[in-house]
């Protein structure tokens, strides 16, 4: 059975579509705009499954490509699933609000990006030339530079968020050694390790594990969940960062004995803006954009992140990149 509303969204009479399987009437994409598998769509996710599956897909149906939000619900009898319920609703109009406002957040930050540089040029300038500060003056300084510094790190997550949000930067896939960019990665945050007097443990299972990836997009990943990790520790704590290689994936495990996630603000941890209370309580200056970056950009790269974490106890998140790596794609625009 279809409704009206069915009839009109694929511009198809009810007796040119009944007795059709799905897959000859229409194909899905997911929220990335990748081409899903019979087993991966909503109806036989819900089939197999007997519960119900719901999220962003597109709808691509005569050329159109429809965006749209999907409920696929089980019909049961007598414990037995003899079918299944789609809704779609189409969802076109918001996207392009929200479209409208990330355009306005890419612009207003690709505004702010020169301002902040030239302050930062300055204030490194007058930094270097403090003989004739008094004390006052030199702690001035001080906090014009840091302030100076979290604004740039803010405008910095606001162009990625916006880019990964309207799908506008490249991606490379090509082979790449992870445990090379990995110790890259720990050098650079190692001034931010020694302030806390933390340490991080190595442990890979090779001292090379190749894949085909985007070095700079994994670097992101990497440093923006070792410096998670350093931030919400505990002075002279450990930090285990672990990858090692399956039959067709890396995992990439990130270990820390810091103040943890609460249960109840576990769901909504990669939702943009989000911070734990427990997490503004340690630091009040974070922009709650990194897990949402991470999470996008694993995703793009084909992968997928999870997490285990207890409160007051520590965390670990875990990365699963498969070996071949994803689609490449071109692009002006890269994440910074």
């Amino acid at each position: 059975m279809i409704n009206k509303q069915t009839e009109i969204f694929l511009n198809k009479k009810s007796e040119e579509l009944l007795g059709k399987r799905t897959d000859e009437i229409y194909d899905v994409e997911d929220e990335f705009e990748k081409k899903l598998e019979n087993s991966e769509k909503p109806l036989q996710k819900t089939l197999l499954a007997g519960k119900k599956i719901s999220g962003k897909y597109y709808c691509l149906h005569n050329d159109r490509k429809i965006p749209v939000f999907v409920n696929a619900t089980p019909v049961i009898c007598e414990s037995e699933i003899i079918g299944a319920i789609l809704l779609f609703r189409d969802i076109s109009r918001e996207n392009e609000i929200d479209r409208a406002k990330t355009e306005f957040v890419s612009l207003a930050s690709h505004q702010l990006r020169t301002p902040l540089s030239i302050i930062n040029w300055y204030s490194e300038a007058l930094t270097q030339n403090q003989n004739n500060f008094s004390k006052e003056q030199k702690n001035y300084m001080k906090k014009i530079c840091n302030a100076n510094q979290r604004m740039i790190n803010l405008v910095k997550s606001l162009l990625n968020t916006s880019r990964l949000e309207m799908n506008t930067f490249s991606i490379k896939n090509k082979e790449i050694d992870l445990v090379k960019i990995a110790r890259n990665t720990l050098e650079e945050v190692a001034e931010l390790c020694s302030v806390q007097n933390i340490s991080i443990e190595e442990k890979f299972s090779s001292e090379t594990i190749r894949l085909k990836g985007d070095p700079q997009l994994l670097t992101i990943i990497l440093h923006n969940l070792l410096t998670n990790a350093i931030k919400y520790s505990k002075r002279d704590g450990k930090i285990i960062l672990e990858i090692f290689e399956q039959k067709t994936d890396i995992i990439i495990d990130v270990i820390d004995q810091g103040i943890g996630i609460p249960e109840k603000q576990k769901k909504e941890i990669f939702t943009r803006f989000f911070r734990a209370n427990n997490a503004k309580e340690k630091d009040a200056e974070g922009t709650g954009l990194g897990l949402y970056i991470i999470k996008t950009t694993v995703e793009k790269l084909g992968g997928k992140i999870t997490f285990d974490s207890k409160e007051k106890k520590g965390t670990t998140f875990s990365v699963i990149l498969p070996k071949n790596g994803t689609l490449e794609k071109e692009s002006a625009k890269k994440l910074i």
